[in-house]
This record gives C-alpha cells, structure tokens and sequence, in this order.
C-alpha cells in the first residue's frame, strides 16, 4: 500500500478476549497499529471506514463468520479496485481448511495457537512494509549515548508538534503557503534527530509547499504527516519504556504452574517488553473461564448442544494460549461432544473440566502469594 501508515494498521476480528490479548500483545511489539471487532459484521463495517493493511480473520465468529464477512469485503472491492490481504484464523488444522480459505477469498490461512515468528512473516510478506519509526540504537549512538539529551528531544517533540500540526491545518486551510513553509520547518527540526524517515520526508515535501499546487495533495501529505507522528510518539514511548527498565522481573515469575513452557515463554517475553499484562490476562482467564464453565453447565442441564459447543471452544482457545494443555484438551472433547449431539458423557467431562479449571487456579494462586 502507498500509505505507509494505513499499511502498519491491522484489524483483527477474534471473538475471544483472551485470544485478543495475545494476537494484540504480539503485534504492538511489532509495532503494529491494532483495531479489534468481536464479529464478522463489525469487521466489514470497519473496513469500510478506514483503510487497513491487513485483516486477521477468526473464521468461527459470531453474526457473520469470516468466509461470509470476506466474500462480503471482496465483493465490495470489486467497484473500488483495492484489495486489503485477510489472513484467516483457524482453531485447527484440519485437511482442507486452507482450500477453503483461499477459495472464500482470503490471501492466507494460519491455525492457532499463533506463533509469533509466523504470523509476522506472513504480514510482513502480504505488506511488504518497512521497519517503522525509529532504529534506538542507531539513535542512542547518533545522540552519543546521552539519554538526558534523548529525554529533551522529545519533550520538545512531544510539547510542539500537536500545536504545529494544529497550526498547520490552518494554514492549509486558509491558503498560507509561507505560513505552512515556516511551521513545517520548526517540526522538522524536532523530528530530524529521531531518524524517522517518512515523517523527516514529509516536513521536506510541506517546506516546499507551494500556492500553485494542488491543495488536495498537500492537504493529503498533511493527512500522512500527522498519523506519522503519532507512530513516531508511540515508538519514542516504547522505546523509554525499554530503557528506563520498566519490564518486569523476570526471576519472580520463573514458574507456573501446570502449563507448557514454550506457550507461558511467548507471554513472558510480550510481558517483559510491556506489550502485555500477565496479571491481567491470568484475571480475565479466572473471571472469563468461571462465567464459560456456569454457561456449559446451565447448557447441559438444558441440553442446549449449541451454546455447550460455543462456550467450550471459547475456553480452550483462552486455555490453549495460556498453556494449560490439559484443559484445553478437555474443552476440546466437551466441545466435540455438543457438535456430535451426544451428552451422555457430558457430566462426568464437565466435572473434568471444573477440576482441571480449579486445579490450575489454586496453583496460580499459591504462586503469586509467594
């Protein structure tokens, strides 16, 4: 895409909070933008309100399930000849799922439990984007090491360019081209030593702004220019983040219990770079996982097949990116049970479900109070 900016955007259309939290956590370290919508519905409605560079699609969401919400996108690109790439989400791998996702129009097709490594590869090739913002070493170095001077850098960058850009609107508005010329100059001054690229191009391009031009481009460049700088005030953040040292201590939360190492690793490292609460997404696991097992077993009792099969597939998706392998084991056998119709099994699975569900919970529990 030509905008740099709308191609860092990513919508993600997943149903389940705990799934979010993941996909979300694994894309602002990348330093992607991220927009989320809970059904198919909510992702068409989205993309027709703004540009995105690329949709991750849950094919099992609610209202509209992704192959009809892509066949609908699709549809409507038809008459705008754009194309936006969507990446189907599965919760299995399962023989044909990817025919069916290109077929249905999607340009790619991952299962879950996502993998870091891979997801980012196929964004990055269906994108073909940049790396964006700024580069903190090459930073670092420029500026000799001295974070302090880093620090009065973007306090200026940060107390000037909402003022400026305010300014500049103005003047593009009101016709002032000198007037535009000289705020672009001041902003490129405060941005110059970040290393930021796109947003060092555009102040060169307003700087030279002139009344014969169209005033739609212009208009346009300073559209690009201030998404630009709030990726740059966003990257500037995380970067001080990093350095001021506020990841959190890796020694105190060396083990959990009951869950797999290379899932609870990928959290560790999301938590440890501040793109993701642990805590937070252990509390919401408790609250969400609770409401989920009294749903199954309200389902059961009323032998209602379709929401025992929706909410045991929603927790093993929370229990799957967690790690408890265990019980998302068991959810999933619940979950394949209401899909077949037959309950006689469904108690006894149930109660499996509940003790494994506690079980992690108390050990969750202990450890924390350690």
């Amino acid at each position: 895409m030509s905008d740099r900016f709308a191609a860092r955007r990513v919508l993600l259309a997943e149903d389940n909070p705990l799934n979010q939290k993941v996909a979300v956590g694994i894309l602002r370290e990348a330093d992607y933008e991220i927009s989320v919508v809970n059904d198919g519905r909510q992702a068409v409605a989205a993309l027709a309100q703004a540009s995105f560079g690329i949709v991750l699609m849950d094919v099992q969401i609610p209202e509209m399930d992704g192959f009809a919400a892509t066949q609908l996108i699709r549809y409507s690109e038809m008459n705008s000849g754009s194309h936006t790439p969507i990446v189907a989400l599965t919760a299995h791998a399962m023989k044909g799922d990817r025919e069916r996702c290109l077929a249905a129009g999607m340009d790619e097709y991952v299962s879950k439990p996502i993998n870091r490594k891979k997801i980012l590869a196929i964004i990055e090739q269906l994108t073909e984007n940049t790396p964006l913002a700024i580069d903190g070493e090459a930073l670092m170095k420029h500026l000799g090491g001295e974070y302090a001077l880093f620090a009065q850098l973007r306090d200026l960058f940060r107390d000037s360019y909402p003022r400026l850009v305010e300014k500049m609107h103005k003047a593009v508005d009101g016709g002032n081209f000198a007037k535009l010329q000289t705020l672009s100059y001041e902003l490129h001054h405060t941005v110059i030593n970040f290393g930021a690229d796109a947003v060092v191009r555009l102040t060169l391009y307003l700087q030279n702004a002139e009344g014969g031009e169209d005033s739609r481009d212009v208009s346009a460049a300073l559209h690009r220019l201030e998404n630009e700088l709030l990726v740059l005030d966003k990257a500037l953040m995380q970067f001080e983040e990093k350095k001021e040292g506020l990841a959190l201590d890796r020694a105190k939360r060396a083990e959990w219990p009951m869950l797999e190492g290379e899932a609870l690793e990928e959290l560790h490292r999301l938590e440890e770079g501040g793109y993701f609460s642990l805590s937070d997404f252990l509390r919401q696991f408790n609250d969400d996982g609770r409401e989920r097992i009294k749903k199954m077993r309200q389902a059961l009792a009323d032998s209602d097949v379709a929401t025992l099969e929706r909410e045991a597939h929603t927790l093993k998706g929370g229990s799957r990116e967690l790690g408890a392998r265990r019980l998302s084991e068991l959810c999933f056998e619940l979950e394949k049970m209401a899909r077949a119709g037959t309950l006689s099994a469904g108690e006894e699975l149930l109660r499996e479900v509940e003790r494994e569900f506690e079980a992690l919970q108390e050990g969750l529990a202990r450890l924390k109070e350690g």
